[in-house]
């Protein structure tokens, strides 16, 4: 996907309450899969009692997302994405690398134990971020999974399309973030 094309993505994601100017592609996601689909209530046509709910659920995953980051310590996340507020920490960046400003110290044989340099703490860190990535990514699912129960079965499909597009938003951003930290 193009930077252009994302930026759109994001642009009709974040439907009729989007600001006046859409985000770039740099620009934020909704926090969740719950908070896209609030994002559109108006053309979902959601009912009072319907967004009520959504809001407590989205809530409730946030409490969630926090307590699986407090797992992860010290992980980088880009902007948006599950948890994310979109101007804030997520789990859409990979982690940093390294760390530790190049300096590693005397002794060891060039081994890493504490994640904090060389190859062995990159990937370390990577695997790190990707395991919080996925622990979030199943966390939203899960949620939204539950959540779109609350919904009526005429306005439920429509829904499901917010979300999902939420997601592939997420993974291209995600991608062009890989893509751009590969040059």
């Amino acid at each position: 996907m193009t930077p252009s094309s994302l930026a759109l993505a994001c642009a009709v994601l974040l439907g009729a309450e989007a600001p006046a100017t859409s985000p770039g592609p740099g620009g934020p996601l909704p926090r969740s899969s719950i908070a896209a689909v609030l994002a559109h209530r108006g053309d979902l046509g959601l009912t009072d009692a319907e967004v009520s709910e959504l809001e407590k659920r989205d809530e409730a995953l946030q409490k969630q997302v926090a307590k699986i980051r407090e797992e992860f310590p010290g992980s980088s996340h880009g902007s948006g994405g599950p948890g994310g507020t979109g101007a804030g920490p997520s789990p859409t960046a990979a982690p940093p690398e390294g760390g530790g400003g190049g300096h590693h110290g005397g002794g060891g044989g060039g081994r890493h134990h504490d994640g904090s340099g060389g190859s062995s703490g990159r990937q370390d860190s990577a695997g790190r971020g990707a395991v919080l990535r996925s622990r979030l990514d199943d966390a939203d699912t899960t949620a939204w999974l539950a959540a779109e129960t609350v919904i009526a079965e005429s306005r439920r499909e429509k829904a499901r399309d917010v979300a999902e597009r939420y997601r592939e938003a997420l993974a291209d951003r995600r991608e062009a973030e890989r893509a751009a930290k590969g040059r």
